[in-house]
């Protein structure tokens, strides 16, 4: 059968033809060909890259029927209520429902199953920051000062859906830094009793309502904020933190965090003879565990987070609260950047995208500040942003080769 097995092409004089339109030719290399060493690694990326793709999209649910049969076979639950009209409205919007794709928002929620329901509601209501949706309608927008940067463009993206959503307070991290760090151990114990809580029970002991939020509004006017015990630069060091959320075992979990590093520090280095080990010939080829910090004990010297954080406001605590963007060791729950989000004409996602690509050329420059970290008296070259701009630096590299 062809599907079985992928005919061979040469694609030492093809393989620029991927970039012309000639991805059809391009892919025609099977998977156990014998003669692998005969290609560059990233051929074969592309193509296992490709292949991985093609396999998902044979997942796309077009029916209500078959996306609640693909819910129920990955999440073991059955699907919320008003998730039919979540399929209507996403099938309207042209997207492409692959229930894999959901996988990063159910990792976020995984451990918040095994909070009490009644305190998961206290937590996200008694806050700063928060969108409020009542009945459908999005009935309020609290911020704590009165120049909020991300909450607005929040507030717009989630107004387009609130006829959908039951009654939701959505707490909101208006920092760039991510904001829980739950210890492994704990954490741990949370996904276990997540996991020994899921079951397809009958239909008839499935309830098809959510529960109001009115109980929760009454109580508030009597403790309107939640009590949240924050770290800071003071309290820890943010690497201390974030390795405490790593399993014991991984090789960053036991190495602390670096505390003589001044502006005379000597440059960093990475492990002479370490191996990432999500990489094939230098290339990656897992990305996951390519942002897993966990297995990169050396990253406390080589990222700014690490050495001179701009703002450390941590818990240790298990609490609601919606981010856009975070570490892979954080408990933040994801929601897009609102660089994302912002309107046309000041959209840096859309600049950074720049020409079409058949009009770009083989030139890179750097334009940006010096961001990322505190350079006041700090050991700048340990910082991640600054290192970049001296590697592109032709006169460096120039230096180095002499």
């Amino acid at each position: 059968l062809i599907s079985g097995y992928l005919f061979h092409d040469d694609i030492h004089s093809k393989s620029t033809r991927y970039l012309n339109g000639g991805a059809a030719d391009y892919f025609k290399v099977p998977y156990n060909y014998s003669a692998a060493a005969d290609y560059h690694v990233i051929d074969w990326l592309i193509h296992e890259a490709r292949a991985n793709h093609e396999r998902l999209l044979h997942k796309r649910a077009l029916t209500l029927a078959v996306a609640a049969k693909r819910y129920r076979e990955r999440r073991g639950r059955h699907p919320p209520p008003g998730f039919d009209r979540w399929f209507q409205h996403a099938l309207q919007d042209d997207s492409i429902i692959i229930e894999d794709f959901y996988d990063r928002v159910y990792h976020d929620l995984t451990p918040f199953w095994a909070v009490d329901a009644n305190l998961l509601a206290e937590q996200a209501s008694y806050r700063y920051d928060v969108i409020r949706i009542r009945g459908g309608v999005m009935v309020a927008v609290e911020t704590e000062d009165n120049d909020p940067v991300a909450t607005p463009l929040w507030a717009e993206l989630i107004g387009e859906v609130a006829a959908y959503l039951p009654d939701m307070d959505i707490p909101l991290n208006e920092m760039n830094e991510p904001r829980v760090l739950v210890p492994f151990e704990k954490m741990a114990e949370y996904v276990a009793k997540e996991r020994a809580t899921r079951a397809i029970v009958s239909k008839d002991l499935v309830s098809s309502d959510y529960v109001g939020l009115a109980a929760v509004d009454s109580a508030r006017d009597e403790s309107p904020i939640l009590a949240v015990k924050w770290l800071g630069e003071a309290d820890a060091r943010y690497w201390d933190l974030v390795r405490a959320a790593c399993e014991p075992g991984t090789p960053s979990h036991d190495v602390p965090a670096l505390t003589n590093l001044t502006s005379s520090s000597p440059p960093p280095t990475l492990p002479y003879e370490w191996i990432a080990p999500f990489t094939q010939q230098g290339y990656v080829e897992n990305f996951t565990r390519a942002a897993d910090l966990c297995l990169e004990p050396h990253l406390r010297a080589l990222h700014s987070d690490f050495v001179e954080p701009f703002d450390v406001k941590t818990t240790r605590d298990l609490i609601p609260i919606f981010t856009g963007g975070k570490l892979g060791v954080n408990n933040d729950i994801l929601l897009p950047s609102t660089a994302y989000l912002e309107g046309e004409n000041t959209n840096r996602i859309a600049h950074l995208l720049g020409p079409l690509w058949k009009d770009k050329k083989d030139q890179l420059v750097f334009r940006g500040i010096a961001s990322g970290g505190r350079t006041d008296d700090s050991p700048w070259r340990h910082f991640h942003r600054h290192r970049l701009v001296e590697m592109l630096n032709g006169t460096a590299v120039h230096r180095m080769e002499l």
